[in-house]
């Protein structure tokens, strides 16, 4: 018995002690192992200044909208083609032009009447003041006092777009504007594309108001 005793004792005493487990630890075969969780969230993540990062928001560092291209047509001047119809700003006096217009082939549409002024220097006239009538037949209207010779034509159309070569229209002598009314002038409108003559009788033709 005292035999068996003393081996049962040597046998434990030659037996490995078993690995202590650190505190807080893997357990033993799991260390170095990666958490997916973590890797996963740091992919995708991309340094700084490489490929990936967000570039500036939509809308910046362009040109901003309407910058940079043709500007747009801007109004036109009255007086000028293709500008709105003209109208005498009178500051001061002023005196009465009267007449008529006469358009025995008349089949509708705007009869216009322009009052023109040749500037040295400039390629075609003025336009200095218009009168829109919707039939052949009296007209009238006030201009500045002493505002000199003008010459008077009438078409039918568009007043914004003036005589058409396919326009039935025509003319008056020049007149004078000093002091006095005018009165007696006479526009006659030829056929389309035609102009009329002026009436030699006209008592503006060529003659002013004093």
């Amino acid at each position: 018995m005292r035999l068996i005793s003393i081996f049962a004792v040597l046998a434990l005493a030659g037996c490995p002690a078993p690995p202590e487990q650190p505190t807080g630890g893997p357990p033993p075969g799991q260390q170095g192992a990666t958490n997916p969780a973590a890797k996963a969230g740091k992919a995708g993540k991309a340094p700084e200044g490489q490929p990936g990062e967000a570039g500036p928001p939509p809308g910046e560092g362009g040109q901003p909208p309407g910058e940079g291209g043709p500007a747009a047509d801007g109004p036109k001047e009255p007086g000028g083609p293709g500008g709105p119809p003209p109208v005498f700003e009178i500051e001061g006096e002023s005196v009465k032009v009267s007449g008529q217009v006469v358009a025995p082939d008349f089949s509708g549409g705007t009869i216009v009447v322009e009052v023109l002024r040749n500037e040295e220097g400039i390629g075609q006239p003025i336009r200095l003041h218009v009168v829109q009538m919707t039939a052949p037949g009296p007209f009238s209207f006030d201009a500045p006092k002493d505002l000199g010779e003008v010459n008077m034509i009438a078409y039918v159309g568009d007043a914004e777009k003036g005589p058409q070569q396919d326009s039935a229209q025509g003319y008056a002598d020049p007149i004078n504007v000093t002091t006095e009314a005018i009165d007696g002038v006479t526009i006659t409108l030829g056929g389309k594309g035609e102009k009329g003559k002026p009436e030699d009788e006209a008592a503006g033709g060529g003659k002013g108001g004093g």
